[in-house]
C-alpha cells in the first residue's frame, strides 16, 4: 500500500472517509452515544430538573383539584346558609357569599403555607388554627342537610369533595418543597 495504513477492509484513510461503517463500528458509535445520554440523563442537575418539572404538574393538579372541590361546595353551603329564604332575596344573595369567604381565605393560607414551606420557614398556630377552622366550616355546611336528613348516600356524596379538598390542604405545602424529607 505504498506506506499508507490500511484501514477499513484494507482501504486508506482517505478512502475509509467514503466506506460505510461495519456493523462494529456502527455498535461502538451508539454505545458512545449512549454512554454520553446516559452521562447526562443521571447528572444532578438534569434529575433536579425533571424532578421540578413533575413537582410543578403535580403541583397545579392539586391547586385544580381543591379549586374544583370547593366549587363543589358551594352550593350546599349556600343552601345552608339560606336557611330556607326566598329564592332572589337579599338574604339567599347573601348566602351566596358564606362558601366564597371561607374558600377564599382557605386557599390563601394553603397558598401561604405553600410559599413558606418551599423556603422552609414555619407558619404560626394562628395560621394552622384558621385552615383546620375554614376546612371543619366547609366540611359541616356542606354535610349538614345530609346528616339531619339521615340519608348516608348524601353523606358520603357531599363528604367527599371537603375530604379531598382537607387531604390535599394537608399535603399542598409538602408538595411545594423541594426536599424530600418535609
Amino acid at each position: 500500500m505504498n506506506g499508507q495504513i490500511a484501514d477499513h477492509h484494507g482501504a486508506s484513510p482517505q478512502d475509509a472517509r467514503h466506506l460505510p461503517l461495519t456493523k462494529g463500528q456502527r455498535l461502538a458509535q451508539d454505545a458512545a452515544e449512549a454512554a454520553e445520554v446516559r452521562r447526562y440523563q443521571t447528572h444532578p442537575d438534569v434529575v433536579a430538573l425533571r424532578v421540578e418539572r413533575v413537582r410543578v404538574q403535580v403541583d397545579r393538579l392539586c391547586w385544580a383539584g381543591i379549586s374544583l372541590g370547593l366549587a363543589f361546595t358551594m352550593a350546599n353551603v349556600q343552601w345552608f346558609a339560606a336557611a330556607g329564604s326566598a329564592g332572589w332575596s337579599l338574604p339567599w344573595f347573601s348566602a351566596w357569599l358564606l362558601d366564597p369567604t371561607v374558600s377564599l381565605v382557605l386557599l390563601a393560607i394553603l397558598r401561604a403555607e405553600q410559599v413558606t414551606a418551599r423556603y422552609q420557614v414555619r407558619t404560626g398556630s394562628w395560621v394552622r388554627t384558621a385552615k383546620w377552622l375554614a376546612l371543619a366550616a366547609t366540611y359541616v355546611m356542606n354535610t349538614w342537610s345530609s346528616y339531619s336528613a339521615g340519608t348516608l348516600a348524601g353523606v358520603v356524596l357531599h363528604s367527599v369533595p371537603p375530604l379531598i379538598v382537607f387531604a390535599a390542604a394537608r399535603r399542598s405545602p409538602i408538595c411545594a418543597t423541594s426536599s424530600p424529607t418535609r
